[in-house]
């Protein structure tokens, strides 16, 4: 039996949902906010008002890339199945390295909705404002539009795409309240200029923190790395650099800008940036209402059996599971009888600078 199904984000997950959806003969409608397709790997220049992203009242902006981002995982590993992610000269393609930059997976992830079709399915600049089981197990999704027109349409099944990290995790510093200087996330990082001439501590180093440093290493006067996963005597001057230190972690922060490490060692800063990940939020469910009959699924290298699914149709809702350490990979194309299964992953942080 054909159903007609609602699909919630247009990112990485969302597209391959709607491509084997209607690959097995759905209609489908995939919802998006924004104004085209990627998620994740949309890139902007702007930041949020608040740069440690904490103020319930700022503006949220979706993107953590920054410009010199690059990803860590060899292409090979992060494509479809059905539509490999190798280097070709397809139109529009201007990085044909094995670990291109993010704008080369932009560009995959809307070629890849265009040579099926799933860009002529998908609603841009469309906000779903709730989503609320009704009679017969029909779904009904309230939807706006960028000029404010309010809809509303009956679906037999939701599947919920629309990510999961989101809110900035913040390392716990003595003292940081009144420490005088700029604080602010590495998700409203996005190139080094500011910086220059600037005594900057990272907090974190591991991902965005490994490639800010570089990034930071060539405009600010000095760049400290805070570590957790080093003896707390540490202090390394890093190797192919003379304004770059590795430290233990910071012990506590202080009014007259200094900042104190675990092993020691003093700084007066100007920057504290929080390299240390983005934790998950309950924003993907804001718009269910009820948030009845929910079914997680938690996927592990995107295996399920199909039974699962046959059986579920009822149910009708379905949010993608996840498993952090997958790449963007043939696991995203696992089907099943009914509804396909997928595994969302945490791609804004797959990069490497090489």
């Amino acid at each position: 039996m054909f159903r007609h199904v609602a699909v919630i984000g247009a990112g990485a997950a969302g597209l391959v949902v709607g491509h084997e959806l209607l690959r097995e003969g759905h209609t489908v409608v995939v919802y998006e906010k924004g104004e085209q397709v990627g998620g994740s790997w949309i890139y902007t220049s702007e930041t949020e008002s608040d740069p440690l992203g904490v103020d319930p009242n700022r503006y949220p902006v979706h993107s953590s890339l920054y410009k010199s981002l690059r990803v860590n995982l060899p292409r090979e590993l992060m494509g479809f199945q059905a539509y490999p992610f190798v280097a070709r000269n397809y139109e529009g393609s201007v990085d044909l390295r094995r670990y291109p930059g993010h704008e080369e997976v932009l560009r995959y992830l809307q070629n890849f909705a265009r040579e099926f079709g799933v860009d002529q399915v998908v609603r841009l600049h469309t906000e779903v404002l709730n989503a609320r089981l009704v009679e017969s197990n029909k779904w009904k999704v309230k939807s706006r539009k960028k000029d404010d027109v309010v809809e509303e349409e009956t679906f037999d099944a939701v599947v919920v795409c629309n990510g999961h990290f989101s809110v900035p995790r913040l390392a716990q510093v003595p003292g940081i309240d009144s420490w005088p200087g700029k604080q602010m996330h590495s998700h409203n990082y996005r190139i080094p200029n500011p910086f220059q001439d600037q005594v900057v501590i990272l907090i974190g180093h591991y991902a965005s923190g490994l490639d800010i440093k570089r990034d930071l290493a060539g405009f600010a006067k000095e760049v400290h790395i805070a570590s957790r996963s080093v003896a707390d005597e540490t202090h390394e001057k890093q190797p192919g650099y003379d304004n770059m230190w590795l430290h233990s972690m910071v012990e506590r922060a202080s009014e007259d800008g200094t900042v104190v490490f675990r092993n020691g060692r003093v700084v007066s800063a100007d920057v504290i940036m929080h390299c240390t990940g983005l934790t998950g939020t309950s924003t993907t469910t804001l718009f269910l209402k009820p948030m009845a009959l929910l079914l997680w699924m938690t996927i592990v290298l995107g295996h399920c059996t199909s039974t699962f699914f046959r059986q579920s149709w009822h149910q009708a809702f379905h949010l993608l599971g996840y498993h952090r350490r997958l790449s963007l990979s043939p696991s995203l194309n696992s089907r099943a009888s009914g509804l396909p299964v997928f595994c969302l992953v945490e791609l804004c942080f797959l990069h490497k600078t090489r």
